[in-house]
């Protein structure tokens, strides 16, 4: 039933230097920005604490989905910035909005990729970036104007970070790479074909040499940082990956959802949402305080949420309109 193949690589070392940037969001409701300096190289840029306020939210794309650290907030990650869903409210930061990419969050905010407001003098594209302390800090890490990284995860407890890069540069060459530390060295572990069918990476919480990757030939699991990929599934395409807050199993699927425990081996199902045949997940999380909550997002920006591990879902946004409830 399963492809037990493995797939070989070979890895290479170079290394970087680090930036610092401002965060700003939302582009078209835009307040005069605060006073403010572009932070140096080595400083983080810090916002005031009051920048959120309850609005209307439509998606016109998403790029990412996940949990603040304390878990009482879902992030989404759009074209117009990061969206907040809090007490079955959505909130808007009211400050302009980079469009982010390559959404990976963590126990300490995200790391991302994408292009800046157009309000802003950063470098297009973002490169890597780190944003924490819901959105106040941001941080730019490496290859600001250099790289916009659309396939991207970091491990939620040890931040190491992968990318699937489609374009070869002095510092960082195509295939999937990685950094253990937040940019400033990389290593590749190669060019295998299976990057070709990616979809979606997912990198296990604490240990940083086991990643997944749901491609459109099923889902592959590796156990040392990408050299080589053993196929968990059938030959069938999934869009959506995601490693439990504790990295016991993974969740994934296409149009079902299904869990993958990494100890025995056993695969179960998960009720999935009412949703239409023509739809499927696009990114799947599971809250890292209530380990039986779970958000997916779908092709068509519907987002559903359950706190009873899929038994019953509620909807907090249709074809890209948010639902406060």
């Amino acid at each position: 039933m399963y492809d037990n193949r493995e797939y070989s690589n070979p890895r290479k070392h170079y290394t970087l230097p680090k930036l610092t940037l401002l965060f700003s969001f939302f582009i078209w409701s835009m307040i005069p920005l605060m006073a403010h300096e572009p932070a140096s190289d080595g400083e983080k840029a810090t916002l005031p604490d009051d920048v959120f306020s309850s609005k209307e939210v439509y998606f016109s794309h998403i790029h990412g989905i996940g949990y603040n650290n304390d878990g009482n907030s879902i992030l989404v990650a759009s074209h117009a910035g990061i969206m907040l869903y809090t007490n079955r409210q959505w909130q808007v930061p009211d400050l302009p909005a980079h469009d982010y990419m390559g959404f990976a969050p963590v126990d300490e905010g995200f790391y991302s990729s994408g292009h800046p407001a157009l309000n802003t003098d950063l470098l297009n594209p973002l490169g890597l970036v780190k944003v924490s302390n819901n959105g106040k800090e941001f941080t730019s890490l490496a290859f600001a104007g250099v790289f916009d990284f659309h396939q991207m995860a970091a491990g939620y407890y040890n931040h190491a970070i992968y990318v699937n890069n489609n374009k070869s540069h002095l510092q960082l060459k195509s295939g999937l790479n990685y950094t253990l530390d937040e940019g400033k060295t990389w290593t590749q572990s190669g060019t295998n074909r299976l990057l070709e069918w990616a979809s979606q990476i997912a990198v296990h919480p604490t240990d940083v040499s086991t990643i997944a990757i749901a491609t459109t030939k099923g889902l592959y699991l590796s156990k040392d940082f990408g050299s080589k990929f053993t196929r968990l599934t059938d030959d069938n395409i999934i869009t959506a990956v995601s490693f439990s807050p504790d990295g016991q199993f993974l969740v994934y699927g296409h149009q079902t959802i299904e869990r993958y425990w990494l100890s025995s081996r056993k695969t179960d199902s998960i009720s999935y949402p009412d949703i239409s045949k023509n739809d499927f997940t696009t990114y799947i999380t599971i809250n890292p305080m209530r380990t039986n909550e779970i958000v997916l997002v779908t092709k068509k920006k519907n987002i559903f949420v359950s706190n009873h591990w899929g038994k019953s879902w509620f909807q907090i946004a249709r074809e890209g309109k948010g639902i406060s409830n």
